[in-house]
């Protein structure tokens, strides 16, 4: 798993195709979440926060979101 959170928006995306994730697969995504160093969460979790938001990402925080989700 590079990034549980780019993992479960491939499953999402595969899902609206037909396909189906087996509960025990997905649970690996929440292993591994919960194995990643609390700063990883956190940075994470902000990236995620502020691409959400009206201001969104700036270019330099869109290339350290992308790196840190092909982290494995």
């Amino acid at each position: 798993i590079h990034c549980p959170v780019s993992a479960t928006l491939r499953c999402m995306k595969y899902s609206r195709k037909g396909y189906f994730l087996r509960p025990f697969e997905c649970m690996k995504l929440f292993i591994d979440w919960s194995n990643r160093d609390q700063s990883y969460r956190d940075k994470l979790v902000d990236f995620l926060t502020k691409a959400g938001q009206e201001e969104g990402l700036s270019k330099d925080d869109v290339e350290e979101l992308e790196a840190m989700m092909r982290i494995d």
